[in-house]
């Protein structure tokens, strides 16, 4: 049985991104849609108990790369991207158009999150925003 939100990311997300590229979706809305999909309690599992423990030391790790000691911080950024069934981050963007956040957008193209097989839809969209004050 699919999920209960699966037919709406395929609806929602997987047809535009389909027929057009991910590209021709707007940064706020691919945000906007992946929070919404954050909130259906099988993503939010998902996330919680597979995902980001699965790529949070190579987070960590990039972050520590992309922001060494004595580099002035950026502020809030914020990096989308979708979770391929090939278990790899796609589709990244990220803004503003900071070096951090384009460092990290970088690192997470070579990370490996588990295949989000809970939810019976070919991309997951998921947003990871960072706050970095001195």
């Amino acid at each position: 049985m699919r999920s209960s939100y699966a037919g709406w990311v395929v609806a929602a997300i997987i047809a535009p991104l389909s027929a057009s590229g991910a590209d021709s979706v707007s940064f706020t809305d691919r945000v906007a849609l992946a929070k919404r999909v954050e909130t259906q309690a099988e993503a939010a599992q998902y996330f919680k108990s597979q995902m980001y423990p699965a790529v949070g030391p190579a987070l960590a790790s990039a972050m520590r790369a992309c922001l060494p000691p004595g580099k002035p911080t950026p502020g809030k950024f914020a990096v989308v991207a979708d979770v391929s069934q090939e278990g790899r981050f796609v589709n990244i963007d990220y803004e503003p158009k900071v070096e951090v956040a384009a460092c990290l957008a970088n690192a997470m193209a070579t990370f490996h999150p588990p295949r989000p097989v809970t939810c019976g839809c070919e991309l997951l969209p998921v947003v990871i925003e960072m706050s970095i004050v001195p």
